[in-house]
């Protein structure tokens, strides 16, 4: 199509979009997606939940972790989002050991040095394992 000497294209652009209701477990946690707390534990250099996802806001961590299709995320050291399909290779720790205020969400916590929390995400979408969105290049083993 040409408007006063000037081509004009269009273009369809579709999004889709999920919206999560928050909701207060039995309790008291405030969930942000349907993720369930699993408790606090300990890592290490040999990353327990060993993809690092490029974010530092809880919501979005668990919803790229759902989109990667994995089955825990975890929150480290202040906001750091890390995701696997199983926790555990350190053991658990008292949840007093997993205190620190998220930098982005300052009411939920995030850990502590060497110490996460760590999330069982709801089901994965169908087709799970790439993300279309703005985070798509975030995806990465840690070794």
């Amino acid at each position: 199509m040409s408007i006063s000497g000037i081509e004009v294209y269009t273009a369809t652009v579709t999004e889709t979009t999920t919206h999560h209701v928050t909701e207060e477990t039995s309790t008291g946690y405030r969930t942000l997606i349907g993720e369930q707390p699993d408790g606090c534990y300990k890592d290490a250099g040999k990353r327990d939940l060993p993809t690092r996802l490029r974010t530092d806001e809880p919501r979005t961590c668990f919803e790229l972790a759902v989109k990667g299709g994995y089955k825990y995320a975890g929150l480290q050291y202040g906001g750091e989002c890390w995701a696997g399909n199983d926790v555990g290779m350190y053991g658990k720790r008292p949840d007093g050991e997993c205190q620190m205020p998220c930098r982005k969400e300052r009411g939920r916590k995030c850990g502590g040095g060497w110490r996460q929390n760590v999330y069982k995400m709801p089901s994965s979408e169908p087709g799970s394992g790439k993300t279309n969105d703005k985070h798509k290049l975030i995806f990465g083993k840690v070794h």
